[in-house]
């Protein structure tokens, strides 16, 4: 299935506004915002915020991606809950590995991962899932403009009386240069992301915005880690005591397309974990995010 069409499957799943083949998308309107309806939230909007119920962590089936090639894990919550955050394992270290893509659709999270390497290598996305909290809404603004030799930058914001339970990024791009450079809570109620088109062809990316109303809601930042040149650092960052990951993510301060995730995911139910890849000459700072709620035991 061409790419095209399987970001526009993904998508039609979990949006209000059914996407028609690849024009379709193309043709959205920057800064358009759908909300999902299969993920509407059931509460009424006077529920309060209470812990999360039915909390799990799941890790999907090992893909294998071949030398030169993009590929797509795939990772689905049990009936009865919902996707609260995911992102993927890379089972490699090699630099010219990157992720591309991961956000929530069709009930699960799907990650698309560039191996760009001489090697194949193995990829396994991750998902967190509970039953569906208060105010649950995910937001998506399709298709936003990622022009050639760009880096861009785009959030989608929560409706008001929620936050930011994770997010992420979708690019159009099957192309291994076209890669996740951030993906991180900003403010107070957005999810922002950064994707580097490091070709010489337009593309498009889509920014996912998953937002409820949990108790214990926290967002802890790590520390700013100094990744040099021509090279690749691991990130780590943990929940308060007696609280669970939602999600998370990793902000490089840098716009240089030679720096990008090569992994994010939850290491265990209390944290988040990435690898951060500076293939330039030249110093930046990466740090990791994680978004914790209270969770029933």
């Amino acid at each position: 299935m061409p790419h095209m069409l399987m970001l526009r499957t993904a998508f039609a799943a979990g949006a209000t506004t059914a996407l028609v083949g690849a024009a379709a998308l193309a043709a959205a309107p920057a800064g358009a915002t759908t909300a999902s309806s299969s993920y509407a939230p059931s509460s009424s909007v006077t529920a309060q915020p209470a812990p999360l119920n039915g909390y799990r962590t799941i890790i999907g089936s090992p893909v294998t991606v071949a030398t030169q090639t993009q590929g797509r894990g795939t990772v689905f919550c049990p009936t009865g809950t919902v996707p609260l955050g995911g992102g993927v394992i890379i089972l490699s270290a090699d630099p010219l590995i990157s992720v591309n893509s991961s956000f929530p659709a069709q009930g699960g999270w799907f990650a698309d991962v560039n191996n760009a390497s001489a090697n194949d290598t193995m990829i396994r996305a991750t998902v967190v899932c509970a039953a569906k909290p208060a105010h649950y809404k995910v937001v998506t603004r399709l298709g936003l403009a990622n022009p050639a030799a760009t880096h861009t930058t785009v959030a989608a914001t929560c409706p008001t009386g929620t936050k930011p339970l994770s997010g992420g990024a979708a690019s159009n791009s099957e192309s291994l240069f076209v890669n996740l450079s951030s993906t991180a809570p900003t403010g107070t109620r957005a999810w922002q992301i950064s994707e580097n088109n490091a070709t010489g062809t337009d593309h498009l990316v889509s920014v996912v915005a998953v937002c409820g109303s949990v108790k214990g809601y926290a967002v802890v930042h790590g520390p700013a880690v100094s990744v040099p040149g021509n090279s690749t650092a691991s990130l780590a960052v943990n929940c308060p005591s007696g609280r669970r990951s939602t999600g998370g993510g990793t902000v490089i301060s840098s716009s240089s397309l030679g720096a990008y995730l090569n992994m994010t995911t939850f290491g265990n139910s209390h944290n988040w974990i990435s690898s951060a890849t500076n293939t330039s000459a030249i110093p930046v700072n990466a740090s990791t995010t994680v978004v914790c709620a209270a969770v029933v035991v």
